[in-house]
């Protein structure tokens, strides 16, 4: 952290009362109610990053510190891997403590802010910022806020800045301002964006210094007015009492949100006109290790040749040089303005220098790509001249000998095609011979087959007829038994009433006979029944006998008549099955006599194969013969003609490309020193060069692949098309040579 061992200053901070009293509000009525257009937060704790930096964005949160958008800075952050987040409340100027006071009077709001800003970042460590050196304070700091740590940067004025370097050397640590942070936690919490900023109000012309929370937009004549003013100011300074700046008309002045004090004094002492003095006092407190006595004096002789040597663009406005000087003079804001003066001329003075070296780096290399590109023509021709009379003598035996091998191999083919048609022609024979004995086969099968389905439904339906009488009889003999039963039964019972009514008379005549001896004619009588109905059973119980035997005798005719009936669907089965193996059997016998078939059409068509393969090697051994002919005929010059051709194309290859490169940085120069943007015409190959290539491209392949299209012209004639071939590039080319000189010129 920034210690005692740094260049700065230890100043009077003045910060109480206004430090140690309440934090005021001072709002405009219109955005006292003011909410963002989004639904309430339920949950905070469960919104994810993305929820709280579009909350930062829509809120409209800009950081105090540097003027920055929050929801920026939290996702530049993010994208980092931040590790820690700073929350600054370091009020290292006098009378200043908008940062400090709201956070020690709102420590709930700041600790859920910095909760929320530290979930954004994905930070593991984050703490709050407090300048220790506040011996005048009349309040006691405590050692937390909510769950994070003080910590306490001691050292000279600007502590803030030094703090600043330390946290830019480390890697990933974010700084946000106190002030951002609560307003963050308002978005979130109570869906409020940012309509407000913590200012200090003081100063020897402040009747009642205090913080305000001010509505942005409001001048600083009502802020001054809402504390109340003891005198009339003679200076008043926005922004904080070392690296503010003053203000002439306080009524246009506003509020912004990088705002952090308005101070107003009596006596403005930098209007006094006083002289240096030469005490160097400056020099020992500069935290930039900088000379303000010599560049104050350098700016005032306007020697602005030695701003350079004094390093005056290190100069970052903090204002120690003018607070330490005894004569008052305004030295931070002459040098900081001198030096942001001479870093925009320095650099405007190296852009115009850095453009002309490059144009004229640009119009040498323009001049020597068009000298080698003319060059590279020149050779190019004469090669293309001398190659054509070489190609021109090395074509005729070559064409020669294609034509005969030509001729050959398409006799050949047609040799070898008719052969192969013949063979074709037999194996189709023979295929079709065995196809039509596999159909009869196959037909001959499915009939005996039919033949043996159609006995064994006979036989079914034979079978189903006599089991269907069997069933007949069975049922006709139970019921005949059952209607005996019933005769037999019914005849007893009529015998059996007959007998009981004889008796019943005579007992009725023996009691009226005897009526003496009634006691032992109920005796006889009981006998007598008795007797009657155990001979009724007897003669039931035969009756039931007989109906039984019956009804057994019935169903083993049944029976028997079922086992004849399956015994013989079982041997027409047996039949059924005897005839579709011996089906299969002649079906596979057609089947391998189909395949023997198929092989002897695969064997005849491995044949005619053979006998094309043989006739097309045959066709190549005769076209490698007519290529060897050809390239032995070629042998001697064809190598030194293609490695002068390949040097050719790779020169001429060159040397456009260089001149296309020379075009454009040719083109980008102009376009940087006259301020006109380049055009696509400026980076364009020369058209009639391109033509020229494309042409002399075209008929060399034309000539190297294709030379019979030329067989049919006469040796004069040949030697004219090649003659005027010639002339027509030589005088494009020169055309293009003579064009791309006067470009070189101009």
């Amino acid at each position: 952290m920034a210690g005692f061992f740094k260049k700065g200053i230890l100043l009077q901070q003045r910060k109480e009362p206004a430090l140690s009293r309440d934090l005021r509000e001072f709002l405009n009525a219109d955005t006292m109610g003011l909410h963002m257009d989004c639904p309430p937060v339920e949950n905070p704790k469960e919104l994810s990053p993305k929820d709280i930096v579009d909350r930062a964005r829509k809120a409209n949160i800009i950081d105090e510190r540097d003027g920055t958008l929050l929801a920026d800075k939290l996702v530049a952050a993010r994208k980092q891997n931040t590790r820690l987040v700073v929350a600054d409340a370091v009020d290292d100027e006098p009378y200043l403590s908008s940062q400090l006071n709201p956070v020690l009077k709102n420590p709930q709001l700041a600790a859920d802010g910095l909760s929320f800003c530290q979930k954004a970042c994905g930070a593991s460590q984050a703490y709050f910022a407090v300048y220790k050196n506040l011996t005048e304070a009349d309040i006691r700091f405590p050692k937390r806020i909510g769950d994070y740590s003080i910590v306490r940067l001691h050292g000279r004025y600007p502590a803030e800045y030094h703090a600043s370097l330390e946290y830019a050397e480390e890697d990933k640590v974010l700084t946000v301002g106190s002030g951002a942070i609560l307003h963050l936690a308002r978005a979130i919490l109570f869906n409020k964006p940012q309509t407000t900023a913590f200012i200090t109000v003081a100063g020897d012309c402040v009747g009642n210094p205090t913080n305000l929370e001010v509505s942005l937009g409001m001048t600083v004549t009502q802020a001054l007015e809402r504390c109340g003013l003891i005198d009339e100011p003679h200076r008043v300074v926005v922004g904080g009492s070392m690296t503010g700046f003053s203000v002439i008309d306080t009524d246009r002045t506003l509020i912004t949100p990088m705002t952090r004090a308005v101070l107003a004094f009596r006596q403005d002492l930098k209007t006094l006109g006083l002289s240096c003095i030469g005490c160097i006092r400056c020099v020992h407190v500069c935290p930039q290790g900088l000379n303000p006595f010599y560049l104050y004096h350098s700016i005032q002789e306007h020697r602005y040749d030695m701003m350079r040597e004094l390093d005056a663009q290190m100069c970052i406005g903090c204002g120690t040089c003018s607070y330490m000087c005894p004569a008052k003079l305004d030295l931070s804001a002459t040098i900081f303005q001198a030096a942001s003066q001479f870093r925009r001329e320095t650099t405007a003075v190296q852009r115009t220098a850095a453009l002309d070296r490059q144009r004229d780096n640009a119009d040498y290399q323009r001049f020597l790509d068009d000298y080698k590109l003319g060059k590279s023509i020149a050779s190019h021709r004469r090669l293309r001249r001398r190659l054509a009379r070489q190609l021109t003598a090395s074509c005729r035996d070559a064409v020669t000998a294609r034509k005969q091998s030509d001729r050959d191999v398409k006799l050949l083919l047609l040799e070898a095609q008719k052969n192969r048609k013949q063979a074709e022609h037999t194996a189709n024979a023979e295929l079709e011979a065995a196809k039509q004995k596999y159909s009869a086969a196959v037909a001959l099968a499915d009939q005996k087959i039919a033949e043996k389905e159609k006995k064994l439904a006979q036989i079914s339906k034979e079978a189903e007829k006599v089991l269907r009488s069997a069933r007949l009889a069975a049922n006709i003999s139970e019921a005949a038994a059952c209607q005996n039963i019933l005769a037999v039964v019914q005849a007893q019972q009529k015998k059996f009433a007959a007998i009981i009514q004889v008796a019943e008379q005579k007992i009725k005549h023996l009691e009226k006979k005897n009526s003496g001896k009634a006691a032992e004619i109920r005796q006889e009588q009981d006998k007598l029944i008795a007797s009657i109905e155990k001979r009724r059973d007897l003669e039931h119980k035969k009756v039931l006998h007989c109906a039984v035997l019956a009804i057994e005798h019935a169903r083993n005719a049944w029976h028997n008549a079922t086992k004849l009936c399956q015994e013989r669907i079982r041997a027409a089965e047996n039949a059924l099955t005897a005839a579709q193996e011996e089906a299969q059997k002649q079906k596979e016998k057609a089947a391998e006599d189909l395949n023997q078939a198929q092989a002897a059409f695969t064997e005849a068509q491995l044949r005619a194969d053979k006998v094309l393969a043989a006739s097309k090697e045959t066709c190549r051994s005769i076209q490698a013969k007519a290529v060897a002919v050809w390239a032995e005929a070629t042998k001697e010059i064809r190598p030194l003609l293609q490695k002068e051709m390949d040097e050719a194309d790779k020169e001429l290859e060159a040397a456009r490309e260089q001149a296309l490169v020379s075009a454009r940085a040719s083109a980008q120069a102009d376009a940087a020193v006259t301020g006109r943007s380049p055009r696509a015409s400026d980076f364009r190959p020369p058209s009639r060069l391109a033509e020229c290539e494309k042409e002399l491209f075209l008929g060399r392949q034309l000539w190297a692949t294709k030379p019979e299209l030329f067989s049919d012209l006469e040796e004069p004639e040949m030697e004219k098309q090649k003659l005027r071939w010639s002339r027509e590039l030589l005088v494009q080319t020169t055309g293009v040579r003579k064009r791309s000189g006067e470009e070189a010129s101009v």
